[in-house]
């Protein structure tokens, strides 16, 4: 259905468990200790899991899922909201539908493909409240598919196709070598803690060579033919060649012909 199974991220990340209950903790305590935060899991068993080291650690946690009966999920949200427990562990059960503004963090244990499911879950903490600071520990790098959950994106109800050249169309961010914060690339200073931002060295390599070859033909494919509007197509070829460099379908091309009295 074009996001990972159970099965594929049981696999990738069964052997890293411990890391990441780890990482999850000390996390939490660095950078979100008592805030309110919701935690995304991949699996029911899992956020079972989550819920009872979080627990053991000094940081008490409440599990709930799909089979958690509606009183106590009801119960579990009244507790988060007046404050009585503060960390929420759940499989995929607070995508979307939830309104909690007390929320001020969020913790991603689950990877995605699915960009929807991302900014779902990532901006969960991120409905206003006044003088909130939302916090989003992305712990299994989602963002280096989707990019940052409030970039700006270009929405269309247009089928798109699918480039081959790119693994995907997240736009390019910087991790923050100081304090591991996430922003930008357009940025050269840190918006989290301040650190400038050092670019990587380039360094220019020098190839001696007496082998000259003669280029015949540019690299860069121009297609003149879009360059010219639909009205100004004058022949069936023109139609055709139009129609390839466009990707319309066949019935395009029959379409115009008849309108335009245009034969082979």
């Amino acid at each position: 259905m074009g996001d990972y199974t159970k099965k594929s991220i049981e696999d990738a990340m069964g052997g890293s468990r411990v890391v990441i209950y780890g990482s999850a903790i000390n996390a939490y305590k660095k950078y979100a200790e008592n805030k309110k935060t919701i935690i995304y899991a991949f699996s029911v068993e899992f956020s079972k899991i989550i819920a009872e080291h979080f627990t053991k650690n000094g940081y008490p946690a409440r599990e709930v899922d799909g089979s958690t009966p509606k009183e106590e999920r009801q119960q579990a949200m009244a507790d988060f909201r007046s404050g009585k427990i503060k960390i929420l562990v759940n499989a995929d059960l607070y995508g979307e539908g939830v309104d909690v503004p007390d929320c001020e963090c969020v913790i991603m244990l689950r990877p995605t493909q699915s960009l929807s499911l991302f900014i779902q879950q990532s901006m969960r903490c991120m409905r206003y409240k006044a003088g909130k600071t939302a916090v989003i520990l992305d712990l299994v790098a989602n963002y280096k598919t989707h990019g940052l959950p409030d970039d700006d994106r270009e929405w269309t109800l247009k089928g798109t196709k699918k480039k081959a050249h790119k693994p995907n169309d997240a736009p390019p961010i910087r991790t923050c070598k100081s304090c591991f914060a996430v922003f930008s690339s357009k940025l050269n200073i840190c918006p989290i803690c301040g650190q400038p931002y050092e670019l990587p060295k380039r360094e220019v390599q020098v190839v001696e060579t007496d082998h000259l070859e003669e280029i015949k033909k540019s690299p860069v494919h121009i297609d003149t033919i879009l360059t010219k509007k639909v009205s100004e197509l004058k022949t069936y070829k023109e139609l055709k060649d139009y129609a390839k460099a466009k990707g319309y379908k066949p019935g395009w091309v029959y379409f115009q012909t008849k309108l335009k009295g245009i034969f082979k």
